[in-house]
């Protein structure tokens, strides 16, 4: 969060708004329940969060891009910590809105 806050200065100074949006997803039941602490004192961004694997999420974060309208910017960042990797056709749709 910090650096895209950082980002949103860098663009406020340059007279542009950057609403800041973001999805975070834990499938651990514990450690979601830190993240969603954590989200839940955020108010200066939208934060949603998810208990799920990415797999299982794949709908609902595309629907969340959308919901930022044409003029978004979609950074994907996808934590590789604690899996074996993704297969290219499982993330795939999450980067082809982000490449329009």
């Amino acid at each position: 969060m910090e650096e895209l806050r950082k980002a949103r200065s860098t663009h406020a100074a340059l007279n542009k708004a950057l609403q800041l949006r973001c999805m975070f997803l834990e499938r651990d039941p514990a450690a979601y329940i830190r993240l969603k602490e954590f989200a839940d004192k955020v108010t200066d961004a939208t934060v949603e969060t998810r208990n799920s694997e990415l797999a299982e999420a794949i709908g609902e974060i595309l629907a969340f891009v959308q919901a930022g309208g044409k003029a978004s910017f979609p950074f994907i960042f996808i934590d590789p910590t604690g899996s074996k990797g993704f297969e290219m056709n499982l993330i795939a749709p999450l980067l082809r809105p982000a490449a329009k």
